[in-house]
């Protein structure tokens, strides 16, 4: 389609439509939800514990042997209660001899 006269326009001619996307992303936000289960677990574990039973007896001299149940009775006790008495006790007479 050529035209060897001047006086002749050009043809236009025109494409078919092409479409372009331009994407905008807007932000939306949305709540997520993360549940988490929390559980306390109690174990039961052993603790040594010493308990010291004490047993006193009183000897006579001549061979006969008898358990007190009167007088010098320390069952029950634990040692740390006979210690603290025994020591007060010593205290005591330390401060009587120092007085001397």
């Amino acid at each position: 389609m050529s035209c060897r006269h001047s006086h002749c326009s050009p043809e236009t001619v025109v494409d078919p439509v092409q479409t372009v996307y331009r994407d905008v992303y807007h932000p939306q936000q949305v709540t997520v939800v993360h549940p988490i289960e929390i559980v306390t677990r109690h174990h039961c574990v052993p603790v040594r514990c010493d308990v010291y039973k004490y047993i006193c007896r009183d000897e006579n001299v001549g061979g006969v042997e008898s358990v007190s149940e009167e007088g010098h009775n320390h069952e029950g006790y634990d040692r740390s209660t006979i210690s603290r008495k025994k020591s007060a006790k010593k205290s005591v007479k330390s401060r009587a001899r120092s007085r001397k």
